[in-house]
């Protein structure tokens, strides 16, 4: 059976941490379970694929086996090509998930997922190395990023990570006002999604009660 390079099909270097692989895994799980793809060939396979990674790295006596086959396969490997977390890195991540976003079918988006890096992008770690080594411009690009992103959500899985983005957003340009107009447009966006169908239905029920007084 050919080698599998479990740590490619995690997107992780080989020095990842047990907690890293985990935090991973379980993104991964949620952008590609079947029952979230419509039980798609690909997203079977990958989902598949992504747990066969994950039972032989969080496994430490397996891990550690593994590990020396693939150091003997990937000897060569530069330290300059793990993969590190930087500013750019985490800005590009806010960009990729943008894509995502903006790419997927609006009736059949994958807000779980979308929570999940959210979370993972404005984790207390990438925040602290955002505040010490980025930029104002940098950390305003993710910021900027991210609350587009974040639109998305319903405002109760939002709650969960705004106290992460004012920690990011409050040391940017963005500003406190822009972010409570944003925060006040997206519960808005909520509360009509919520109450639509009921103002629909209670506007069709008046107009029935209306002709039907008329015709009468």
């Amino acid at each position: 059976m050919a080698f599998k390079d479990y740590y490619k099909v995690l997107g992780l270097a080989p020095n990842a941490t047990p907690a890293d692989i985990k935090k991973r895994f379980r993104m991964l799980v949620l952008q590609y379970h079947p029952d979230r793809n419509n039980d798609s060939e690909f997203a079977v396979a990958k989902f598949r694929e992504v747990q066969e990674a994950y039972n032989a790295l969080s496994d430490r006596q397996q891990r550690i086996i593994y590990d020396r086959e693939w150091h003997l396969r990937f000897s060569d490997t530069k330290p300059s090509n793990i993969r590190q977390t930087s500013a750019a890195s985490l800005l590009e991540e806010a960009r990729a998930l943008l894509r995502f976003i903006r790419d997927a079918d609006a009736h059949r988006l994958n807000r779980d997922f979308i929570h999940a890096r959210l979370t993972d992008i404005l984790s207390h770690e990438n925040l602290v190395l955002l505040q010490h080594t980025a930029s104002r411009e940098e950390r305003t690009a993710i910021a900027q990023k991210l609350m587009n992103a974040a639109q998305s959500l319903s405002w109760k899985k939002l709650q969960t990570v705004m106290p992460s983005l004012y920690a990011l957003l409050s040391e940017t340009e963005v500003g406190i006002e822009q972010i409570e107009q944003w925060k006040r447009k997206i519960r808005l966006n909520d509360y009509w999604e919520r109450y639509y169908p009921l103002v629909a239905f209670l506007i069709a029920a008046l107009v029935c009660v209306l002709i039907f007084s008329i015709s009468s």
